[in-house]
C-alpha cells in the first residue's frame, strides 16, 4: 500500500501580502499574517517542493541559506522555451520526480 502524505500548497503570486522591506532594519513592521501562516507551513513541512522559480544555486544561497534549510535533492528542468525542449525531455524530468516522490516512502 503506498504512503499517504498531507500536500498543502502555497500559491506566492496569488497571496495578498507585501514582500517589499519598507523601513529597511530601521523600524520594525507590523506582523503579516499571510506571512506568518507562510512561515508556519514551511516549519510544518517534512519536505518542499518549490516550482516556477530561480536556478536551484541561487535559492540555495539566497533563500534556504538564510532560513536554516538543508537542500537535500534537486530536479531542475529548465530551458522550457528554446528548441532543446522535447516532449520526450519533459517525460523523462516527470520519471525523476515520480522516483523522487517515490522514495519519500
Amino acid at each position: 500500500m503506498a504512503a499517504r502524505h498531507e500536500v498543502r500548497t502555497l500559491e506566492l503570486g496569488a497571496l495578498d501580502f507585501d514582500p517589499v522591506l519598507r523601513f529597511g532594519y530601521r523600524a520594525r513592521m507590523a506582523p503579516d499574517p499571510v506571512i506568518e501562516q507562510s512561515q508556519q507551513w514551511v516549519l510544518w513541512a517534512e519536505r518542499l517542493a518549490l516550482l516556477g522559480i530561480s536556478p536551484i544555486r541561487t535559492v540555495k544561497r539566497n533563500l534556504f541559506a538564510n532560513c536554516g534549510i538543508k537542500l537535500t535533492k534537486a530536479l531542475s528542468l529548465g530551458r522550457m522555451h528554446t528548441s532543446y525542449d522535447t516532449a520526450q525531455r519533459r517525460e523523462r524530468f516527470l520519471q525523476k520526480v515520480a522516483s523522487a516522490a517515490g522514495e519519500i516512502g
